[in-house]
């Protein structure tokens, strides 16, 4: 389970088989993890680019290595 936040809303406990959708370029971010493991199916349609990524704190972009294919920020 994980707390997750979409732009300015309060996060939100999400617990295992919930599902969470926005649109692209709304900011959201994982708060806090509650139970770990936490293990996502993430679905990008169109395909997402590869400079598509954006972390709005640069220190949390060393916690990158989840997603596949990015290049140095």
């Amino acid at each position: 389970a994980v707390r997750f936040q979409i732009d300015d809303e309060t996060p939100r406990l999400i617990e295992p088989g919930q599902m969470v959708t926005f649109k692209r370029y709304v900011v959201h971010a994982i708060t806090e993890i509650v139970a770990a493991p936490a293990v996502f199916l993430t679905l990008d349609t169109p395909r997402r680019a590869p400079d598509d990524v954006v972390f709005i704190d640069k220190a949390a972009a060393r916690a990158r290595a989840f997603v596949a294919n990015l290049q140095d920020l």
